[in-house]
């Protein structure tokens, strides 16, 4: 087993927060589970005490603490109780942690540097000792806009008060995690409950303005697949992530049907997680799936049957590329109820494709309701080429109360094509 810490967080907590830099790893069976708690200040006697407390109120076998791996500073736990129910009750007492299924050699791991029943004045005290820049989540549905990237202390400051103050509904929770410089990426499977296959890739852009600047979104735009995707990166994706969540299931005793979407960062082709998603994304989904050549009720079948394994999942070679056309205003306020006259102007040649969003019909007239509204997809030999196609229909809609990204795709298509 390897278990490593990452340098950028030397002094991520405060001291009133009661330990720094903690791991918490899971080895899971059907059986029991094992906690090692790394990183422990022995000490603090009220850390100890308080782990103690916690674990004889989850119905947890009281430690002992003593060397493991020639460490003076961890603690095994044994108990019946899932994973899921002991790491729950250690963040709601406010203990931080890393969570690893090290069933293989870990080397990327998931940060929930998470705050759990602070209030706003305790979260402001806590960004104080933040590195910067730094990633505020609201903790509750938000539309796909709850994500702040903070450059420094005031931004950070700005964005608490927007989430404790109700932009998102009411918060109770945020969450503060590391910023990772790196390029995001979608990657799919599909699952039958025993095995599951590749789904294709995509890269969303998440952010409001060309350039990728600004607030982010719910997600202007997508291409498909990702320029980021490589036979040894899809393999560590495999192996370090997608194989250890199916064990970490297995473990609760949950066999998962159904789409998983994997939001990644990938820096310098390592593959570090940043969100699951039960389903397809948004564009990502519009742009995937027309590139699918197999019959999709078929894939959906053979995942209720079990026989997915059977199933041979074929795509094809073209490149697709998605716009959204978002009302004016958007991720902030926007008009709704303004009518798109044009809709009937637009024709769609072969491999283009229209999908609405924010919409409504009234009596046969087309109204924006949403702030992401349109979707315009097209498939072609190259980015490029596809890119020009949307921007070209859009262009023909003439929709004066909305407006697009005109770069998605510039990456790979600047550097690449």
């Amino acid at each position: 087993m390897s278990i490593q810490s990452s340098e950028k967080n030397e002094n991520l907590f405060d001291e009133k927060y009661l330990i720094k830099r903690p791991i918490l790893t899971a080895l899971t069976n059907t059986e029991s589970s094992i906690f090692l708690i790394d990183e422990i200040d022995r000490s603090d006697e009220e850390f100890e005490a308080l782990l103690l407390e916690i674990l004889a109120e989850n119905q947890v076998t009281i430690p002992e603490f003593g060397t493991i791996n020639g460490s003076d500073n961890r603690v095994t736990i044994l108990t019946s109780n899932s994973t899921r129910e002991l790491s729950d009750a250690l963040r709601r007492r406010c203990i931080y942690y890393y969570l690893d299924f090290p069933s293989i050699d870990i080397e990327s791991k998931v940060l929930m540097n998470s705050i759990d029943k602070l209030d706003e004045d305790d979260a402001k005290k806590f960004l104080k000792s933040t590195n910067y820049p730094t990633v505020i989540k609201a903790d509750n549905l938000a539309s796909g806009k709850g994500v702040y990237i903070c450059n420094n202390e005031n931004e950070a400051l700005i964005a608490v008060e927007e989430i404790f103050n109700g932009k998102f509904g009411k918060a109770k929770n945020l969450l503060i995690e590391e910023f990772l410089e790196g390029e995001e990426m979608s990657f799919f499977t599909i699952h039958d409950g025993i095995t599951f296959k590749t789904f294709d890739t995509a890269q969303d852009h998440k952010r409001v303005l060309e350039g990728d600047k600004g607030k982010n979104t719910g997600g202007m735009g997508a291409y498909s697949p990702s320029r980021l995707i490589n036979e040894d990166l899809k393999n560590k994706i495999i192996n370090k992530i997608i194989k250890p969540t199916l064990e970490g299931l297995a473990g609760f005793g949950s066999k998962y049907k159904g789409f998983l979407y994997t939001g990644l960062m990938i820096v310098e082709n390592e593959p570090y997680l940043i969100e699951y998603n039960v389903r397809m994304g948004d564009p990502e989904c519009q742009t995937i799936l027309p590139k699918l050549k197999t019959d999709i009720s078929e894939i959906f079948l053979a995942c209720c049957e079990e026989e997915l394994n059977n199933v041979d999942i074929e795509w094809t070679e073209k490149k697709s590329l998605c716009i959204v056309v978002c009302s004016k205003g958007y991720p902030e306020e926007f008009k709704k109820n303004i009518e798109i006259k044009n809709l009937s102007k637009i024709k769609l040649d072969q491999d283009e494709y229209l999908f609405h969003a924010g919409t409504i019909d009234k009596e046969s007239r087309v109204f924006a309701v949403g702030g992401r509204v349109l979707n315009f997809i097209s498939l072609s030999e190259n980015l490029t080429s596809a890119r020009d196609k949307v921007i070209n229909k859009i262009d023909k809609l003439n929709w004066d109360e909305g407006f697009y990204r005109k770069d998605i795709g510039y990456k790979v298509i600047d550097e690449l094509e």
